[in-house]
């Protein structure tokens, strides 16, 4: 199971948790698991394809290592040291497939 399907399975989980607190208890102790929820789910989308990614380049997976560079829609709006790795990653899969100018 990928790192992306846990975190979104764990945003699922203190989803319902929050849920059930919030008719339990209400929303005083409830709102914590809606903000890991919350935090879950961006963290699961801002990290997971890059960090994915460079870890197929560095076990020689070059075409997985391609497929989950490629689900990332906006590069630009990764946090400044995802960004970086995303250009290492594009730039090592381009430097593997001799796609560049001499």
């Amino acid at each position: 199971m990928s790192r992306f399907r846990i975190w979104i399975l764990l945003a699922v989980l203190m989803l319902a948790l929050g849920v059930y607190v919030l008719w339990a208890q209400g929303i005083g102790e409830a709102w914590y698991f809606f903000a890991a929820a919350g935090l879950f789910v961006i963290g699961s989308f801002l990290l997971s394809p890059v960090q994915t990614a460079y870890r197929h380049l560095r076990g020689g997976r070059l075409q997985q290592a391609e497929q989950h560079i490629a689900r990332v829609a906006n590069p630009e709006r990764l946090l400044p040291a995802r960004r970086s790795r995303y250009h290492f990653v594009r730039g090592m899969i381009a430097l593997q497939r001799e796609q560049y100018e001499v």
